[in-house]
């Protein structure tokens, strides 16, 4: 009897078997006809649709295993009612026992084509569109336990792959900011290509391994040609290390974090976001930083290497490395209070070497002004500059084309080089003041220590106090061994004391000489001990 009932098991055990295999093959073949591919699509949207605020329609699916789905002309729709998801292909492939677990929804791959994704974060909601939907689906699950803390609900992606999408970004707690600049709260940027990795979405916070991206902001003519970085953003700040970006007019490695405190925030970028940049061989044109921050003056091109913190209105710059125009070349520290508006800007500047040609300030200075400093061509020097553009301080050594000065010297060019005025200590070696200034006939190069004060170039217009002992210089076509000189020149007349001792002539005198009669005019009191 044991023999028949024994018998009789294994004969339930093989045809139910038998049957659950059968019934796992027929359900394959099932899920690989379109027809019931779409019944279970249908299926699931009018679950996904009924239980949960967003809507969701398609064309047709395609179930391949269990691992791997194909969605065609894919709509989904936010609770407002506003297009979220778009695309023709949506191609997604997954672990079904790792699609959902407990908070976290995970795909393997995701690979979209003419595909758009619109995140919107409404004024009755503190989150994006996307994370309520996120949330909703959350909700589907039954509940374990009402009391238990509730972890915020995270998106995993392993890799995405966009070809023709387009994102967008509407945060209707931001004002717009004004035409042409790029509006942080309010952008739609078109996405020709891009591979994304570890993407991840929990809470305000969204972070991925960006590969390869390129993008075009239409409002503002802004292009991404490419750019590689580990990215994050949340309500907190932005962050992108190991950052390569090439955009149209620039090119920028490392490091770029921004700091705020609230999204509202990039709404007033100048005052509100703090600046954590790390550059490294970097190519930066104001092209682009005017797509962010109205920067006054003309387009230049700077090639540098700096680490940058701080916010716009006191920008710190340190371990600067800076590059433009033909030759120009400066290494050391910058530090600004009162930007973007450069000529209200403090500037406290440590400079440990730097060369400056002077054609490629052209865009910086008057006529004028570029034409009396042309003549200085290259300009080498290391120094200590303090103040602002047009009213500063420079206490430096400096190195040009007609010879060396170093200067403790206060500028001040409230209305160009015309009107200059200036006060300090100054020494001066093989220096061609003559050809600075246009007055060869009077001076040439000058070997000089001394201090001086007075405002102007010209010897016509120009009012000049100076108390200076000059050696080896050469003065009215002669070169003198010493001479000391103290007095004031003003209107191209001097009234002063003059010293001088030569082997050719020896000469003490106290008077005025009037440059402007012709010739020379001159009313002094002299006493001659040699003259040659």
């Amino acid at each position: 009897m044991f023999k028949n009932i024994f018998g009789w098991i294994k004969k339930i055990i093989f045809w139910s078997i038998t049957v659950v295999i059968l019934f796992l093959f027929v359900l394959i073949i099932l899920l690989q006809t379109p027809a019931f591919q779409n019944f279970i699509g249908e299926k699931v949207l009018t679950f996904v649709n009924t239980n949960t605020r967003q809507t969701a329609k398609f064309k047709n699916i395609r179930i391949k295993w269990f691992d791997f789905v194909e969605i065609k002309d894919l709509e989904l729709y936010d609770y407002q009612e506003n297009l979220m998801v778009g695309a023709s292909s949506v191609k997604v492939d997954y672990q079904l026992s790792q699609l959902i677990t407990g908070t976290k929804i995970s795909f393997d791959r995701i690979e979209l084509e003419n595909a758009e994704l619109h995140m919107i974060k409404y004024q009755d909601s503190l989150g994006l569109n996307l994370v309520e939907f996120i949330y909703d689906l959350n909700n589907l699950k039954p509940k374990k336990d009402s009391l238990a803390p509730t972890k915020p609900m995270e998106l995993t992606i392993g890799e995405i792959h966009l070809d023709a999408f387009k994102f967008s970004y509407d945060n209707h707690f931001n004002d717009s900011l004004p035409e042409g600049l790029f509006d942080y709260g309010h952008f739609l940027l078109d996405i020709p290509i891009a591979d994304i990795a570890d993407f991840r979405v929990v809470s305000d916070t969204i972070e991925a391994t960006i590969q390869s991206f390129q993008a075009f902001d239409q409002p503002t003519g802004l292009e991404v040609v490419e750019m590689s970085t580990q990215f994050r953003i949340s309500s907190m700040g932005l962050e992108m290390d190991k950052l390569e970006l090439t955009t149209a007019n620039s090119y920028i490695t490392d490091k770029v974090h921004l700091k705020y405190n609230g999204y509202d925030d990039l709404s007033y970028f100048n005052d509100s976001i703090s600046l954590d940049v790390n550059l490294v061989e970097s190519r930066i044109s104001t092209r682009d930083i005017q797509y962010f921050a109205q920067i006054p003056g003309e387009v230049i091109d700077v090639y540098t290497d700096a680490s940058i913190q701080g916010k716009v209105p006191n920008l710190s710059i340190q371990d600067l490395s800076l590059r433009f125009g033909k030759t120009t070349m400066l290494k050391g520290s910058v530090d600004f209070m009162g930007l973007p508006n450069i000529y209200e800007t403090f500037i406290n500047a440590s400079i440990s070497d730097a060369e400056l040609y002077v054609p490629d300030f052209e865009v910086f200075l008057d006529v004028q002004s570029l034409t009396k400093l042309e003549n200085l061509d290259d300009i080498r020097f290391n120094g200590h500059f303090l103040g602002f553009i047009r009213d500063f301080v420079a206490n430096g050594n400096f190195k040009t084309d007609l010879g060396e000065l170093s200067s403790d010297v206060n500028l001040k060019f409230s209305e160009g080089w015309r009107t200059a005025n200036y006060s300090g200590d100054l020494r001066l070696k093989e220096f061609d003041i003559g050809e600075l200034l246009n007055i060869s006939k009077y001076a040439g190069k000058l070997n000089m220590v001394g201090s001086l004060r007075g405002s102007g170039v010209n010897p016509k217009t120009a009012k000049l106090y100076l108390d200076a002992a000059f050696t080896n210089s050469e003065i009215l076509g002669y070169e003198y061994d010493s001479i000391s000189a103290k007095g004031e020149l003003a209107s191209e007349f001097f009234n002063g004391q003059l010293n001088v001792r030569d082997p050719n002539c020896k000469i003490s005198t106290s008077g005025q000489v009037d440059l402007s009669e012709k010739p020379e005019q001159i009313n002094a009191l002299t006493s001659i001990q040699h003259v040659d």
